[in-house]
């Protein structure tokens, strides 16, 4: 199974366009500065648009800009922004028809799951920041 790099790459974009507020950034200049490919910087400059983390401007002169200040912006919030998955992506198969101990595992997991998602909100883009 391989890792997502989702959260990670959009906290580096956060923190990159937080570091040049107020002024707009173009995602060609995020892709730049973070070694990144501009198509896989827009799409996630997309996803964080749609939940009103970025905001953008279109025209000469427009790029990325936060929508709310970085204190408010959670990881927790930038998590479900970006990813397709549940944090640990971990599910027990049939946890339902397997008997008590699958259960118990799949609430184990579950239990881990409200856990990080916890630590992800008590976290935000600021923390980042120089």
């Amino acid at each position: 199974m391989s890792k997502s790099t989702r959260l990670a790459k959009a906290i580096e974009i956060l923190a990159y366009i937080a570091g040049h507020h107020p002024e707009p950034v173009t995602t060609k200049e995020i892709a730049a500065s973070l070694g990144e490919h501009p198509a896989r910087v827009r799409q996630l400059v997309s996803r964080l648009v749609k939940n009103d983390i970025l905001a953008t401007t279109r025209g000469s002169g427009g790029g990325s800009g936060l929508a709310i200040h970085p204190a408010e912006i959670t990881l927790e919030a930038v998590f479900k922004a970006v990813e397709e998955s549940s944090i640990l992506a971990v599910v027990v198969p049939n946890s339902g028809s397997c008997g008590p101990v699958a259960k118990k595992i799949q609430d184990l997991f579950d239990s881990f799951e409200t856990k990080l998602s916890k630590d992800l909100s008590s976290y935000s883009v600021a923390y980042f920041q120089d």
